[in-house]
């Protein structure tokens, strides 16, 4: 009872879960680290932004329970900042018994349009993290230092490659028995309510397709019957899912994101086809962006002509296809749209409507544009002569 416990990323919806299960149970004192600002206790009852007044309620609500909470800022890539917090920690309680290390950023995107540096910011939290808390954790006599890893170490996931590969470090490092008291790298499956499957921000079609998945994720209180089992008989590594495993590594095999496209377009309401991928009724491109588009397809998809209701899709595009034609379309258009677009806006009249109602384009931008390319081909020309 009455143990000290850190817990990074411990604003968030995992971070505060596990803080309340502490506070029922043993009335812990807790440690709650956060990369953000938060308010002084002093001002709690100020005017605050809906996040910050939901944690503020959420860190009352432990108190309530019989918790004494400590909240500090501190970003766990920051060595200094660890330091800082771990020996805040210990001259605040004078003792540290356990740390929940949870912060973590969720990832997204096609690993061919991924960047270093965006990949870097997903797994940082993760791989820097826990290497901070390894260096400053190494003199502090704990009973544990638990990871908050996930399936998709295992599993993969749709556009998470940089968050697999993050949290594929957890794992092995808890393997390496880098510490002198036992580390826990769990994987989890994903979580209903909290988590970060259930805050990631996704496009509306592969959202839709997410939230079903979620109808399966664990409970917070699930979650928490697990953590107690795996604290009791820690293992460095545990994989906890409200799904049968086998079955799930045997889906994430033949998963894939034309599957998944495919499955979710054989649930909307179409427009009538001919059976080819192409709308009943032949509407040719009126505009110069979609007779631009229109070309760009048609080179792609190595057909004649394409309607501005033919579905990319059923004319035999593929997320490869797709990937090609998306950075064609940027090159030749000037705009900033990702593969994923393909897949919301299948259609030429779909895209050039998204394209216009986000203020990517208009007729005007793309006469000015094309100008300025004839005259830099021009020029190239001339130099090569």
């Amino acid at each position: 009872p009455h143990g000290v416990y850190l817990i990074t990323g411990g604003l968030g919806g995992l971070g505060l879960t596990t803080a309340t299960y502490l506070a029922q149970t043993i009335q812990a004192r807790l440690v709650l680290l956060g990369r953000s600002p938060f308010p002084a206790r002093a001002t709690w009852d100020d005017a605050h932004d809906e996040k910050t007044r939901q944690q503020i309620e959420a860190v009352r609500r432990i108190e309530s329970m019989g918790a004494e909470v400590l909240v500090l800022q501190a970003d766990v890539t920051d060595a200094a900042a660890v330091d800082t917090a771990v020996s805040t920690t210990l001259s605040h309680f004078g003792e540290l018994h356990g740390v929940f290390h949870a912060a973590g950023v969720p990832g997204g995107g096609l690993i061919q349009l991924k960047t270093a540096a965006a990949a870097h910011e997903i797994m940082a939290p993760k791989v820097t993290g826990t290497k901070h808390l390894q260096q400053r954790l190494a003199s502090v006599p704990l009973d544990f230092m638990l990871l908050y890893s996930s399936v998709t170490a295992v599993l993969g996931g749709l556009g998470q490659i940089d968050y697999s590969a993050a949290n594929a470090f957890l794992d092995a490092f808890a393997q390496s028995d880098p510490l002198p008291f036992p580390v826990i790298s769990v994987n989890w499956n994903e979580w209903q309510i909290v988590g970060m499957a259930a805050d990631t921000e996704m496009p509306t079609e592969i959202q839709r397709w997410r939230q079903q998945e979620l109808q399966q994720g664990i409970l917070p209180a699930e979650g928490m019957q697990a953590l107690a089992r795996i604290l009791h008989h820690p293992q460095p590594q545990v994989i906890v899912s409200t799904r049968d495993f086998v079955a799930m590594q045997a889906t994430s095999a033949t998963l894939t994101l034309d599957r998944m496209l495919a499955d979710m377009a054989s649930k909307q309401v179409m427009q009538p086809t001919g059976g080819n991928g192409r709308s009943a009724t032949y509407v040719a491109p009126q505009t110069d962006v979609e007779q631009t588009i229109a070309n760009l397809w048609q080179h792609a998809l190595d057909l004649d002509q394409i309607g501005l209701h033919d579905n990319f899709f059923d004319l035999g595009g593929n997320s490869l296809i797709g990937l090609q034609l998306v950075n064609r379309m940027n090159e030749t258009l000037g705009l900033d749209i990702s593969a994923v677009t393909l897949y919301e806006s299948p259609t030429i009249h779909k895209l050039t409507q998204m394209i216009a109602a986000n203020g990517q384009q208009d007729e005007a931008q793309f006469t000015q544009r094309q100008g300025r390319g004839a005259k830099r081909r021009e020029k190239l020309r001339r130099k090569r002569q």
